[in-house]
C-alpha cells in the first residue's frame, strides 16, 4: 500500500499518478445519465411488457417506429458525452472515499434502471435461460446435446441459434451458474430473466469495486477515476446489465485476480483467472501472463520452481473439478470448437470474404488458411507480451486482448469490448493515454454494428466482401486511432 508522502509505487503496470476526485462535480452528469437511461431504455423497453418477444430487436422496433432507432443513438451520444465529462471532472477534484461512494451509488442507480429493460440487440440472455433449464429442469448435460434435442420443451422458443452443433460454447462454470438460477426460477421465464440480469448487475458493481480496491493499493490517486472509467461506461452498462451478457462474470473474476495481484496475494489470483476462463475461454489468454509475472517476483530457482508447481495446480485442479460433472468426452468441446466457424465483424472475416470473392470454390481452404495465418501472427506477438509481462502485467494483458480482437478473433461483437476494459481500467495515468482512449473509441464505434437503418439494402446490394468491410469498421477505426495516437505512456516497472 502506498502511504501519503511516500514515493509512487508501480505493480504490474498499475502506476500512481496525481489524478484526484470529489463527488460534488459528478452530481449533474450522474443525474443526467440516469434520466437518459430511464427515458431511452427503461420506459420504452419495459421487460414485463416485451419479454415474450424474443426476436424483437432494435431493427424490428425501428422498422415499425423509426423514432426508436434515432432515440437509441441519441441516448448513447448523450451518455458518452456525460461519461467523458465525468472522466474529465474526476481528475480536477480532491480524492476521497466519498467520491468512490458517489461513483458506486450512481452505478447502482444505472443498473437498477437497466435491469428491467428488454434486451433489444441480443438474444443471448434467453439462451442462458434455456441452457440453465437443460440442467436444472430437464436434468440433461448441455455439452452432450444439441438444441434440437429439446424441441418439445415449452421454453424452446427462447433458442435463436438452433443450428449450432452444440447447445453451448461457454465453459462449465457458467453452465453451473445458469443451472443454479434455472433451479430457482424453474418455469417462470420472467423471473429467470430478472435473476440473470440482477446477477449481471451484481457482477458489474463488484467489478467496479475491485477496480477501486486494486488501484487503491498501488495508485490511490487514481482509484476513483479508474472506478468511474469502468463503472459508468455506457456500453458496458448497456451490454452487461441491459442485455445481461455473461462477460460481466468474466470481468468480475478476472478483476478479482488482478486485485489480489495488486495486494500481494498473487497465488490466489490464479484460480480467479482460471474461473474467468471457465466462463469464457478467451480469458485464458491472461493466465500465462499472470503466471510469468508471479514467477518474475521470485528470487532464486527453487522458490520459482515451487511457485510454478503451485500455479499449475491452482489452474488445473479447479478446471478438472468444474468440468467433471459435465464431462462428455470429446463432445464436451464441440461447442467451443464450433466458435471458430462463426465469422463476422472482424478483419479475418473481411479477409475470408475478400478471398472467397476471388476463389469462390476454395472457401473451406481459405478459412483454414486464414486460421493458420492468424495463429502465426498471434504466436510471436503473444510471446513478446509474455516477456514484457515480467514487469508490466496489466499493459501486456491489454495488448494481448487488443491484438486478439483486432487481428485474431473471427467474430467481434460490441460486448467483447468488456475484455479490453478490464485491463484498461487498471492502467493509471493523468490522461486517458493511447490504450484507454482506444478502448473508449472501440466502445463508441462498436455501437455502429447496431445501426438499424439501411442494412437490408446493404445486404441485398453489396457483395459479401463489401458487407464484411462495413461491419469491420469498428475494429479498423480503433486500430487506426491507436496507430495515430501519440505515445504518452511511460513503460512501467514492478
Amino acid at each position: 500500500m502506498e502511504q501519503r508522502g511516500h514515493p509512487r509505487r508501480q505493480v504490474g503496470g498499475m502506476e500512481a499518478a496525481s489524478v484526484v476526485n470529489a463527488p460534488g462535480s459528478l452530481l449533474l452528469p450522474g443525474l443526467a445519465s440516469a434520466l437518459v437511461y430511464l427515458l431511452a431504455f427503461t420506459l420504452p423497453y419495459w421487460l414485463p411488457v416485451y419479454y415474450l418477444n424474443v426476436e424483437d430487436e432494435i431493427y424490428q422496433f425501428a422498422a415499425r417506429e423509426p423514432w426508436r432507432g434515432v432515440l437509441f443513438y441519441a441516448a448513447f451520444a448523450l451518455l458518452f458525452a456525460f461519461y467523458l465529462i465525468a472522466l474529465r471532472l474526476v481528475g480536477r477534484q480532491e480524492r476521497g472515499r466519498s467520491g468512490a461512494w458517489w461513483v458506486g451509488a450512481s452505478a447502482l442507480v444505472f443498473c437498477l434502471l437497466l435491469i428491467p429493460v428488454q434486451p433489444i440487440t441480443s438474444s443471448d440472455l434467453y439462451g442462458y435461460v434455456f441452457q440453465g433449464r437443460i440442467v436444472a429442469v430437464l436434468g440433461e448435460n448441455p455439452f452432450a446435446h444439441r438444441y434440437n434435442d429439446f424441441a418439445a420443451d415449452p421454453f424452446y422458443f427462447c433458442v435463436t441459434f438452433r443450428r449450432l452443433p452444440a447447445t453451448t460454447g461457454y465453459g462449465p462454470l457458467w453452465i453451473a451458474i445458469e443451472a443454479a438460477l434455472g433451479w430457482l426460477a424453474r418455469d417462470r421465464l420472467l423471473l429467470n430473466l430478472f435473476l440473470f440480469k440482477g446477477l449481471a448487475a451484481g457482477f458489474h458493481l463488484l467489478s467496479a469495486l475491485l477496480v477501486y480496491v486494486a488501484l487503491k493499493a498501488v495508485a490511490p490517486n487514481q482509484s476513483v477515476a479508474g472506478m468511474l472509467f469502468y463503472a459508468w461506461n455506457p456500453l458496458l452498462l448497456y451490454e452487461l446489465v441491459g442485455n445481461g451478457h455473461n462477460d460481466a462474470a468474466v470481468a468480475a473474476f478476472a478483476l478479482l485476480g488482478f486485485c489480489l495481484l495488486a495486494r500481494s496475494r498473487g497465488l490466489l489470483a490464479i484460480p480467479c483467472l482460471a474461473a474467468a476462463a471457465l466462463i469464457k475461454p478467451v480469458a485464458v489468454l491472461w493466465l500465462p501472463l499472470a503466471a510469468v509475472w508471479l514467477l518474475a517476483q521470485c528470487g532464486d530457482r527453487p522458490v520459482r520452481l515451487r511457485r510454478a508447481v503451485a500455479i499449475g495446480l491452482l489452474a488445473i485442479v479447479p478446471a478438472v473439478a468444474v468440468y467433471a460433472p459435465f464431462w462428455a468426452g470429446a463432445m464436451t468441446f464441440r461447442g467451443l470448437l464450433a466458435q471458430s466457424d462463426i465469422h463476422g465483424n472482424s478483419l479475418p472475416n473481411l479477409l475470408i470474404r475478400g478471398l472467397a470473392g476471388v476463389w469462390p470454390q476454395a472457401n473451406a481452404q481459405i478459412v483454414q488458411g486464414v486460421k493458420l495465418l492468424t495463429a502465426l501472427a498471434f504466436a510471436p506477438f503473444y510471446l513478446s507480451r509474455l516477456w514484457s509481462a515480467r514487469h508490466d502485467l496489466v499493459r501486456s494483458c491489454f495488448d494481448v486482448m487488443l491484438f486478439y480482437l483486432l487481428f485474431v478473433g473471427f467474430q467481434f461483437m460490441p460486448w467483447y469490448v468488456t475484455w479490453l476494459m478490464v485491463p484498461a481500467a487498471l492502467i493509471a495515468g493523468p490522461t486517458l493515454g493511447p490504450r484507454r482512449s482506444a478502448a473508449v473509441v472501440l466502445c463508441l464505434l462498436a455501437l455502429l454494428l447496431y445501426f438499424p437503418f439501411g442494412w437490408q439494402w446493404v445486404m441485398y446490394h453489396l457483395p459479401a466482401w463489401g458487407v464484411a468491410l462495413l461491419s469491420s469498421g469498428p475494429i479498423v477505426g480503433a486500430g487506426l486511432w491507436l496507430a495515430v495516437w501519440p505515445r504518452q505512456e511511460k513503460p512501467a516497472s514492478a
